[in-house]
C-alpha cells in the first residue's frame, strides 16, 4: 500500500497506524509537480491548491526524500527501512526490481547520496552526476 507521507495528507498518527499494522506492505509516493517543486506560486480555487493563475492542481511541495525523513521521523522505522520505502519496494512493486530499487553491480546507477542530515548532496543517473 502506498502512503503520501507530506505532513498534510495523513495525520502522523494515521501513519503510525498504517506503519504498525504492516510494515512490510508500505511505500512511499509522493504527488508533487515539477511546477510545485520549482516554486510556482499557489492559490487555493474552489477549494482545491492550484498553480497560481490556472486551474492545474498543484499537488504536493513534499519531495520524495522529505516523505523518507518524515516517515522516519512519524514511525519507529530505521532510516534504511524509510529509504527502502522509496527505492527498492516500489521498484519491486513495478517489476523493476532486477535493475533498480538497490545499489549493486549490474543495476542502473540511479542515485541519491544524502549528507548526515538526511538532505541531498549529489545526484547520480545512469552514473552520470546530474546534482549539483
Amino acid at each position: 500500500y502506498s502512503l503520501v507521507v507530506d505532513g498534510v495528507h495523513l495525520h502522523p498518527d494515521t501513519v503510525l497506524m498504517a506503519y504498525n499494522a504492516h510494515p512490510e506492505g508500505l511505500f512511499l509516493v509522493s504527488d508533487s509537480s515539477a511546477r510545485t517543486l520549482a516554486g510556482s506560486h499557489l492559490e487555493v480555487k474552489n477549494g482545491k491548491k492550484v498553480v497560481l493563475g490556472t486551474d492545474i492542481l498543484a499537488g504536493s511541495n513534499c519531495t520524495l526524500l522529505d516523505a523518507v525523513n518524515l516517515l522516519h521521523k512519524q514511525t519507529t522505522s530505521t532510516f534504511h527501512y524509510a529509504v527502502q520505502c522509496a527505492t527498492t519496494k516500489p521498484a519491486e512493486l513495478l517489476g523493476l526490481g532486477s535493475t533498480k530499487g538497490q545499489l549493486k553491480a549490474g543495476f542502473d546507477a540511479d542515485l541519491v547520496v544524502l549528507d548526515e542530515t538526511g538532505a541531498c548532496c549529489r545526484t547520480f543517473l545512469a552514473g552520470n552526476q546530474i546534482f549539483p
